[in-house]
């Protein structure tokens, strides 16, 4: 459904030609000087309806698996245990290959606008290609924190251990983001850095910090720090 409204919307911006407007227009009232967070509203809400698909898909997954035999008495008395018969819920591998199949489409989509029909993404217009890469990089993102539940098992609180540390120790993995991100700037140029430079830079990044979550996770600690 989000996919389909993103792609309405893309055709609506061809067939229009709002994506010059939205960008080389003057700024002489209210609509034009907020056109793209008006027009964005709708690539935001598509965004919102796929994020809602792939929730549904884990309410449901969860609703398979707390499914138990019930018992029920008997005319005489006795108790009789009867199972019901359900569909075996999804496991956790299942769910990560769902996850990043529709990611890999969502990318492959992507790639054909891009090649195809010269179409990039772009934050101001909020199009096609931009809601389909933020949705597989959240995908991405969700599979692993999967991947990660599935190989390792969940903290005491019912959480991974990885959202747990970092439901725990926001602010000191936030200092850790910041003070990665500040070393990497004052060791490179970044507007020169390779494609491919970038990206391994980009993956040390976050698992750094990712590291450094799970870890307090899976140790249960907790860093209190008041900003």
């Amino acid at each position: 459904m989000g996919v389909a409204l993103a792609s309405v919307y893309q055709l609506l911006l061809w067939v229009a030609a709002a994506e010059t407007w939205v960008l080389t227009a003057d700024r002489d009232n209210f609509f034009t000087a907020n056109r793209e967070g008006i027009l964005g509203c709708v690539g935001f809400f598509a965004l919102y309806m796929i994020g809602v698909g792939v929730g549904s898909l884990f309410f449901s997954a969860a609703s398979l698996s707390s499914r138990r035999p019930v018992s029920e008495e008997g005319e005489k008395g006795t108790a009789a245990m009867k199972s019901q018969t359900v569909s075996r819920p999804p496991s956790r591998f299942a769910l990560i290959a769902v996850l990043l199949g529709a990611a890999v489409c969502f990318y492959l989509y992507a790639l054909v606008l891009a090649f195809y029909f010269d179409l990039l993404p772009t934050r101001r217009l909020i199009n096609l290609p931009w809601v389909l890469l933020v949705a597989a990089l959240n995908l991405y993102g969700l599979a692993g924190v999967l991947l990660s539940e599935a190989l390792v098992g969940r903290g005491p609180a019912g959480a991974s251990y990885l959202v747990s540390g970092l439901s725990q120790n926001q602010i000191f993995i936030f200092l850790i983001a910041n003070v990665l991100c500040g070393l990497t700037g004052l060791s490179m140029n970044r507007l020169l850095v390779p494609p491919a430079l970038a990206l391994s830079l980009l993956l040390l990044y976050a698992l750094s910090w990712a590291f450094v979550a799970f870890g307090l996770g899976y140790l249960e600690k907790r860093i209190p720090l008041n900003l």
